[in-house]
């Protein structure tokens, strides 16, 4: 898991990583769940704002399937640790997993388009029903966090 963190880091501070539609940096989130060590939250922290919002800021067709499939599990794996996020304690003054929390939830996001023309809207309607289930808890965390430190949310 250390060495593809450290590849997709690289990939995503040079730009050399296609991140919307890598399977390689889906692995490298689904790490990041399944080991709970310093170096998954670091990698959390450093990348997960910038590859939720390289995913979003590109237009996909609704056509293509595959790429499609790819970006809503990456969203789908970053709510997940988004959601851990909300229950541990934060280090630093802001935690960027929330800031890609609040990335996945804008509606203005060019990934999501619009259901008339193009776009991809029902996949943002679908992490914000994903983040609120039951098994989640979305946000009754969010609710939580923000009540124990309103100075992580401030702008």
């Amino acid at each position: 898991a250390k060495q593809l963190w450290i590849e997709v880091g690289e990939g995503v501070d040079d730009k050399s990583l296609t991140v919307f539609s890598s399977n390689k940096v889906l692995s490298a989130l689904q790490c990041v769940i399944r080991c709970p060590c310093k170096e998954a939250q670091r990698f959390s922290d450093m990348y997960m704002k910038p590859i939720v919002n390289a995913i979003l800021d590109q237009q996909v067709d609704r056509n293509e399937k595959d790429t499609n499939k790819t970006i809503a599990a990456i969203l789908r794996t970053s709510i997940d640790i988004a959601t851990k996020e909300l229950t541990n304690p934060c280090n630093t003054k802001k935690c960027s997993t929330l800031e890609a929390l609040g990335s996945i939830f804008d509606k203005k996001k060019a990934y999501y388009g619009d259901s008339e023309s193009s776009g991809n809207p029902q996949v943002r309607v679908d992490m914000i029903m994903r983040f609120g289930h039951s098994s989640h808890k979305g946000f009754h965390h969010l609710a939580t966090r923000i009540a124990q430190r309103p100075s992580e949310f401030t702008n």
